[in-house]
């Protein structure tokens, strides 16, 4: 209540400063919240002893980019599905971003597929991967707008990968999502 009662005091020392906004007073012996400035100097303690982190230039060693994983099959988790435009014409597509666990390492992948009539092909085999095929067949897909694009967050499916030199490095690149086999085409 010590804080309550210097805040109160500070409050009685500057009312007459505050007449623009005319006579209202807290009443007698209200609390008053605290000001930023005294929370700031209430604020808990942090407990044990801080962490210092230190370099050297055996940190710098190291690869300066990431080894692909080998070429197979993985299992996928969708992290987010974000709305972008092609380069080329302005034409929408959604930058599916995912994860696989390989050797306990989080290695992330990153597909386009693009809302043209063209390219309805994969993004068909990438709902179907993860799931959604029934719901895709039955309503549809309603461009990058479609609430099926975050029902897909979070959901597990599988692709192939193989590898590309891009830039003069090689990289992984999804071959493939994998249709289950029950959708598969007679």
């Amino acid at each position: 209540m010590a804080g309550f009662a210097a805040a109160n005091a500070a409050v009685n020392q500057t009312q007459g400063s505050f007449s623009q906004f005319g006579e209202a007073r807290p009443e007698a012996g209200a609390p008053v919240a605290p000001t930023p400035q005294q929370t700031q100097t209430q604020a808990p303690a942090t407990t044990g002893p801080k962490k210092k982190f230190t370099f050297s230039k055996k940190d710098l060693q190291g690869p300066s980019h990431f080894a692909p994983i080998p070429e197979g099959t993985y299992t996928f988790t969708v992290l987010d599905c974000k709305t972008e435009y092609t380069k080329k014409d302005g034409t929408p597509m959604k930058k599916v971003i995912m994860e696989v666990n390989y050797e306990g390492n989080k290695i992330w992948f990153n597909d386009y597929l693009v809302m043209a009539d063209n390219q309805m092909w994969k993004s068909g085999r990438f709902f179907a991967a993860i799931g959604l095929w029934d719901a895709l067949e039955a309503n549809g897909l309603e461009g990058v707008d479609d609430p099926i694009w975050t029902t897909a967050i979070a959901m597990e499916g599988k692709f192939e990968t193989e590898h590309e030199t891009y830039n003069g490095k090689i990289q992984n690149r999804i071959k493939a999502y994998v249709v289950p086999g029950n959708l598969a085409v007679r």
